[in-house]
């Protein structure tokens, strides 16, 4: 389970993930009142801005499409990944508290929406990915393992509907192949409680379908299918240099992009391209309007430790001083340990460790 949901994280972490699905598969605007999911020029900017963590200017705008397009419901789907990364990167519980009764308000909204749209089920599925994933972060994980079956069951029902909807296979593929990964010792007890399965080579097949449409058409979540294909390559096929050959295809734009430095820098720290995940860390994109990802510093401190850089320690010590979730705290202080014996300082390891 763990697993799973560590991989399906990546989701949301990709450059350009896009506002539409493809040719065809967007509705269009309803002329007679009717709420209805659809992309336009106006949403995809808010999306791109909110991928970009400029969560502040998405968040904007879409109030301005709230106002001049109030039957459009596909714009829900879309702020709901405002509260993901402020929740899933920032890990404050306050936040938690404030944002977590707005999952049930944008899925109503959907529900009220045009049950024949192939977003109808994709929107709630995502919506509840984003909020099991959430959930995770503060260890609410029965309540996180029920929306991802949940979620499941939609994008499967969905799929049945609508079998050439391919943004819904993308996200089943990424289930299926991380469902895979259970023992087989497991797999038939998951099959009778919740009726998910699948295995790597189910999802692999799945979202090299999706790769191989978007190239003979045009479709907008093919760099997220791409870096979704690569990390299940690297961590769960165990085909690094291969996920690092289609990372790099990718051309994500780490220089605007903080989530694209999480991507090339993570896969290139697990290939063995240390010296490429420095350069790409050191080049982040800073300033007040991006969130916080005080995670690229941790990154970026462990990448120089491999250096044995003496400097490794204040990016280390940047991360543990400046993030107010939980996670990877204990790991930098282990790290900033090391940094003390490497540099003979026996103090600051006893004070670290």
């Amino acid at each position: 389970m763990k697993r799973l949901l560590y991989i399906i994280t990546f989701v949301g972490f990709v450059h350009s993930m896009a506002a539409a699905a493809s040719s065809g598969q967007t509705d269009q605007p309803s002329t007679d009142n009717r709420l209805y999911f659809g992309f336009s020029t106006e949403l995809k900017k808010a999306y791109d801005l909110i991928l970009s963590l400029r969560l502040e200017e998405g968040r904007y705008l879409l109030k301005k499409i709230k106002r001049n397009d109030p039957n459009n419901t596909l714009v829900y789907l879309i702020e709901d990944y405002i509260d993901f990364f402020t929740l899933f990167i920032g890990e404050r519980k306050i936040d938690f508290d404030r944002l977590v009764h707005n999952k049930k308000k944008r899925i109503a909204k959907i529900k009220s929406a045009d049950k024949d749209s192939p977003f109808y089920l994709y929107a709630q599925a995502e919506i509840n990915l984003h909020w099991a994933l959430i959930r995770t972060k503060f260890e609410q994980r029965f309540k996180a393992f029920n929306e991802m079956n949940y979620a499941y069951d939609l994008l499967v029902k969905n799929q049945y509907k609508f079998p050439r909807f391919y943004a819904n296979k993308k996200s089943l593929g990424v289930l299926h192949a991380t469902l895979g990964t259970i023992p087989d010792k497991y797999k038939w007890g998951i099959k009778l409680l919740t009726g998910m399965e699948g295995t790597i080579q189910q999802g692999l097949l799945e979202l090299e379908d999706v790769i191989n449409h978007s190239r003979n058409e045009q479709f907008f979540f093919a760099d997220e299918a791409l870096i979704l294909y690569t990390f299940i390559q690297l961590h769960l096929n165990n085909s690094p240099s291969k996920a690092f050959q289609l990372v790099q295809e990718a051309n994500l734009n780490t220089k605007d992009n903080p989530l694209a430095c999480f991507v090339l820098a993570n896969i290139a720290l697990r290939t063995g391209h240390n010296d490429l995940a420095i350069k790409v860390l050191e080049q982040k994109p800073t300033g007040p309007q991006y969130l916080d990802f005080w995670y690229l510093d941790f990154s970026l401190g462990i990448a120089k430790l491999h250096q044995l850089d003496k400097g490794a320690d204040t990016y280390l010590l940047k991360f543990v001083n400046s993030f107010s979730g939980r996670n990877y705290i204990k790991e930098a202080y282990q790290k900033l340990a090391w940094h003390a014996v490497i540099f003979k300082d026996e103090s600051k390891y006893k004070y670290y460790m």
